[in-house]
Order: C-alpha cells, then sequence, then structure tokens
C-alpha cells in the first residue's frame, strides 16, 4: 500500500476499514525484521553471524517484537545473545522516549480540549493543562509503571494528579523542576503541598486548592 493509499484510507470515516489495515500494516512492518531473526538462527554460518551482528548493532527496536515470537533456540548461546539483544533494543528505544518527554517538559504550550460537560456548580476552575503537565505525568509512568492509575477512592496516584492540577503553574513548574533535579519521579503531592506552596506565593494566580 502506497502513502497516497494509506491517506485516502485514513480520511473515509470509516472505523471498520481503518481498522481492518492494521493487522497488515504490523504484518508488513515486522517481515524483514522476523526473516532476519530466523536467518540468524539458521544453520547458514556466515548468514547467521551477519544477521547477528545485524540484530545487536543495527536493527534496534524492529527486533523486539520478532524475537519475542520467535520459537526458543535450542542453544544456550543463542537464547542468551537474543535475550541480551531484545534487553539492549528496549533499554534504546526507553532512553529516546526519555529525550522526547524531556524536551516535552520545556513546553508550556496550553492544551485545548472541548468542554462536553459543564462544571458543578461552585466546583474549581482549573487552567487549561500544558504539554509540559501532561509530559510530566508520562514521565511518571515510564520511569514508574507501578504508579499507573487505579479507579476507586483510595487510587494515591489520582490524587497525586488532583492535587498537581489543582496548584498554580508555578507550583507544577516546580515539581516538574524537583522531579528532573533529584530523579525522583515516584513522590506523590498532599494537598499539604499545595498549601504550603500557595502560602509562600501569595501573589500566585488562581485557582486555588479545595479545601
Amino acid at each position: 500500500m502506497t502513502r497516497e493509499e494509506l491517506l485516502k484510507l485514513m480520511r473515509t470515516r470509516s472505523p471498520d476499514r481503518v481498522a481492518e489495515i492494521a493487522p497488515p500494516l504490523v504484518a508488513a512492518a515486522r517481515t524483514m525484521p522476523r526473516a532476519l531473526v530466523e536467518i540468524a538462527l539458521g544453520a547458514d554460518e556466515l548468514a547467521s553471524s551477519e544477521a547477528r551482528s545485524l540484530i545487536l548493532n543495527d536493527v534496534e527496536e524492529l527486533a523486539i517484537v520478532p524475537i519475542i515470537e520467535a520459537p526458543m533456540p535450542p542453544s544456550i548461546d543463542d537464547r542468551t545473545l537474543l535475550a541480551v539483544a531484545v534487553v539492549d533494543a528496549e533499554l534504546a528505544l526507553r532512553n529516546k522516549v526519555v529525550v522526547h518527554l524531556e524536551r516535552l517538559l520545556e513546553d508550556k504550550s496550553r492544551i485545548h480540549l472541548r468542554q462536553f460537560e459543564p462544571k458543578p456548580e461552585g466546583a474549581a476552575v482549573l487552567e487549561a493543562r500544558r504539554v509540559c503537565d501532561d509530559a510530566y505525568f508520562l514521565m511518571r509512568r515510564l520511569r514508574h509503571p507501578e504508579l499507573s492509575r487505579q479507579d476507586g477512592p483510595d487510587d494515591s496516584e489520582s490524587r497525586h494528579e488532583y492535587w498537581y492540577m489543582h496548584g498554580s503553574d508555578g507550583f507544577k513548574d516546580q515539581e516538574i523542576a524537583r522531579a528532573r533535579k533529584s530523579g525522583d519521579w515516584a513522590r506523590r503531592l498532599t494537598l499539604t503541598d499545595v498549601n504550603d506552596y500557595h502560602a509562600k506565593h501569595v501573589d500566585a494566580p488562581s485557582p486555588r486548592p479545595v479545601k
């Protein structure tokens, strides 16, 4: 499928047709990396050596899924080699994501989302989120997957997000700077953190935290 054909399909406004294209797209993207893994585990020693070199040094994240889905090699050395390749590729990809999120942490542009439901009377009015705010939460998820939000009244991550979003931009910037400097992305905020900041920064703009 060409780019033009794909563009045309994406503009059909037909979810079923768009969904149908996902499996062949994924299959096409993995065809060559999968073949490379098969060659690396094959009997042709010269081809196998070259394929392994590509997997370890050049193919990067494209080899992760084909290696994981490949049959377990009978050779202990091969099993270890492919495990190293998977972890190295995953860490390299993770580092790329971190660098990308670091750039977004500098982006203070507002995210203007459509409001479909009116706010209850008396509810705190929050400023539109910024790109850096979303990047902050994404970095937390990346660094600490165990912090993913859970539905329910006892979800401490939801409470952390609540207190973060009820602080001023200055408060959020302070928290982002603290996490970046210390490398501690797991710390959870409380109402005390928000109130302490606003007590020291009386000129901080609304919204103020709900007490």
